[in-house]
């Protein structure tokens, strides 16, 4: 019977996994209040200043703090420049040809988490060459949980940009790095369906 569940909860989990990795992904510069678990806000301040918030994507990493620093240096680096992008897109929608980040705040949070096996198991001993199995937990034997742990990291950048009407020293030109970051972050361009490269062509022999 148990067997039997399992099974049956295992056919259901593989089909959701499917149904999971069949739906498209949202770019990352999209809206948080679409999207809910990553994306852009963006509010107007007083004399020409923004606030622009991004929330970055969480990323599986290390459970070990030491061995998970790089990723999670990535994962700072990569909210801090979608929310610069953000700001370069908004200054354009107003006009404004440069901006300046006067105020920086980025988080990382990493959340650890553990899982227990659902169902007790205990060792109990065979006839040789066996030795020991693991089989359905008994009262006759003492019950074994498995436990496994993964850890995953979620960044958050908070910039306060001041919007300029021209180029100033210390200032980010709007189009350029709108241009640059998109470039970056943007996914590229699906190949078109039964196209192929001139180059892949082969040559005519000359007759």
């Amino acid at each position: 019977m148990r067997a039997t569940s399992v099974l049956s909860l295992t056919i259901l989990l593989g089909a959701l996994g499917a149904c999971a990795a069949e739906k498209p992904k949202a770019p990352l510069m999209s809206p948080v209040s679409q999207v809910t678990d990553f994306g852009y806000s963006n509010r107007d301040l007083a004399n020409n200043r923004i606030e622009v918030t991004y929330l970055g994507p969480s990323r599986r990493v290390s459970t070990w703090r030491a061995s998970r620093q790089e990723a999670v240096d990535e994962a700072k680096a990569q909210a801090e420049e979608l929310a610069t992008w953000r700001a370069a897109q908004v200054a354009l929608d107003k006009g404004k040809p440069a901006f300046q980040v006067v105020d920086k705040h980025t988080d990382v949070e990493v959340d650890v988490r553990d899982y227990y096996e659902p169902y007790p198991s205990a060792w109990y001993p065979y006839p040789y060459p066996y030795g020991w199995a693991r089989g359905p937990f008994y009262p006759l034997y003492p019950p074994y949980y498995g436990t496994y742990r993964d850890a995953y990291a979620q960044a958050q950048s908070k910039l306060t940009v001041q919007l300029l009407d021209k180029m100033q020293p210390g200032a980010l030109d709007a189009r350029e790095t709108a241009d640059r970051l998109g470039k970056k972050y943007s996914p590229p361009p699906a190949p078109k369906p039964g196209g192929k490269p001139d180059a892949q062509k082969p040559a005519k022999e000359n007759t």
